[in-house]
């Protein structure tokens, strides 16, 4: 059961890392090109 808590721990971990690694891009994006489409859609 260790060997397979610690292969679950490292899953769970490596899809954290990705998710914010995704949302890191995302708000670099946001920050170099001012984000294009969230403001269009809002239009408050």
């Amino acid at each position: 059961m260790k060997k397979f808590n610690k292969s679950f721990l490292y899953k769970i971990s490596s899809l954290c890392i990705a998710l914010g690694g995704l949302i890191y891009a995302q708000g670099m994006c946001m920050m170099f090109f001012g984000e294009p489409d969230f403001k269009e859609v809002k239009e408050d």
